[in-house]
């Protein structure tokens, strides 16, 4: 990042300081660069545009949806001549607390008089980047926990063979034409509602990259005459609008010690508990680290460091015995037993989640100049933005999260 992000409660720490333009800030550009926060904040939130907004009230979000609609057919059937019976109709109150966010940088006053940078504006831009992606991990986070959930299948022989956990996807397991229909299928049993027409599906520019090497993509769109409306939209397919976003999450091998998320075997080793490994990793007495050793779960209980003819690695006691050969890799969990990261599609329908209206008062540009937080010698102004956000899911029925591989999935990290 351009500048330094101040997050610290009470006074501010006035260190890397940028510059101003200006002396002081009329309250027209305020209004001015809070209009430009916003704007600039909107333009990269992607899961906002399909959420059901509520302001907020006392620090939480409420939403009310519809219950009491579950009856079979032969219950609204009608006797001649005779009234039924009326059918009973309620409002279900579902709520979340909110939380504040917020980040702001400090501008020097020297610099305030000699910079020729339009250094608030730059300021403004960055931070609405950085609100939006707040904003957007809030929601993802959230939606991304829903109960209904399936796992691309892999192909073994040519064959689809079913994946039971994520942990056991590889890179033959990736989104596919075929996995949409599925998606688009499941989307009619749930008797899902769409959006202008359309189920949206949320997804990591990995998979775009698979899916638009699908021939079912290919074919949908070879005239290349299909509107996108929506911001980050890329195509249509099956009946789903596909809105392709970095901050879909991702799953990646974990750090195991020292930065190092995958480790390389330097001497073979069968059905014991000590693996040499060639990286040279911190010593640890006692640890308990989760690992994928052998294609199966593990833990690294000690970490010490190799000698004699093992001088330069490092020696790892495990909990359970494992039999591996030279150059065999250890992986951090987290990902795919393979080292390999996996995703978290999403594929809903309209009214499916909410979020706090985050327009308006509840995101705002906040500057001070020095007179007001510069201290006793008015040395800095400060440019910042707040918001407060919170974000459920309305109904769980209408969402599906499809964890699925990538072709690309050994080059990307956790988001």
């Amino acid at each position: 990042m351009p500048f330094t992000e101040q997050v610290t409660p009470g006074s501010p720490v006035v260190t890397n300081v940028q510059v101003t333009t200006q002396q002081s800030m009329s309250p027209s550009m305020k209004t001015y660069y809070n209009t430009e926060l916003q704007e600039n904040a909107r333009e990269n939130l992607f899961l906002d545009q399909f959420a059901e907004k509520q302001p907020i009230k006392g620090g939480k979000v409420e939403f009310r949806r519809p219950m009491n609609f579950n009856y079979m057919p032969n219950d609204v059937k009608l006797q001649e001549g005779v009234i039924p019976e009326g059918k009973g109709f309620g409002m279900e109150k579902i709520e979340t607390t909110c939380d504040q966010f917020g980040a702001y940088t400090p501008i020097s006053d020297r610099l305030e008089y000699e910079s020729i940078d339009p250094i608030i504006l730059l300021c403004t831009e960055e931070h609405g980047a950085r609100a939006a992606e707040v904003i957007e991990l809030i929601t993802r986070n959230k939606i991304s926990s829903g109960s209904f959930a399936a796992t691309a299948p892999k192909i073994v022989s040519g064959e689809e063979v079913e994946v039971s956990t994520p942990a056991d996807l590889d890179k033959t397991a990736k989104l596919t034409g075929k996995l949409v229909a599925k998606m688009a299928t499941w989307c009619k049993k749930n008797k899902v509602p769409k959006v202008k027409g359309y189920w949206i599906c949320y997804i990591h520019p990995d998979c775009v990259f698979d899916l638009r090497n699908d021939p079912d993509w290919k074919a949908a769109h070879e005239n290349g005459d299909q509107e996108e409306i929506y911001n980050g939209e890329i195509g249509r397919l099956h009946g789903f609008r596909f809105i392709e976003s970095n901050l879909c999450r991702v799953h990646a091998p974990g750090v195991i010690s020292d930065g190092e998320s995958a480790l390389s075997v330097s001497t073979a080793a069968t059905s014991s508990t000590t693996v040499y490994v060639s990286e040279e990793l911190t010593p640890a007495a006692s640890c308990s680290i989760d690992i994928y050793a052998g294609g199966a779960a593990n833990k690294i209980t000690k970490i010490e460091a190799g000698t004699d003819t093992h001088a330069g690695e490092t020696k790892l006691t495990l909990q359970s015995a494992v039999t591996l050969t030279t150059s065999d890799s250890i992986y951090g969990q987290g990902g795919t037993k393979g080292g390999l990261a996996y995703y978290d599609l999403l594929f809903f329908g309209a009214k499916a989640y909410g979020t706090a209206d985050p327009e308006g008062e509840n995101l705002e540009m906040i500057i001070k100049d020095k007179s007001e937080v510069g201290g006793p010698l008015n040395q800095f102004s400060t440019v910042g933005w707040k918001v407060t956000m919170g974000a459920l899911i309305l109904y769980p029925e209408r969402m599906l999260r499809l964890e699925c591989c990538s072709s690309l999935a050994d080059s990307t990290e956790a988001n």
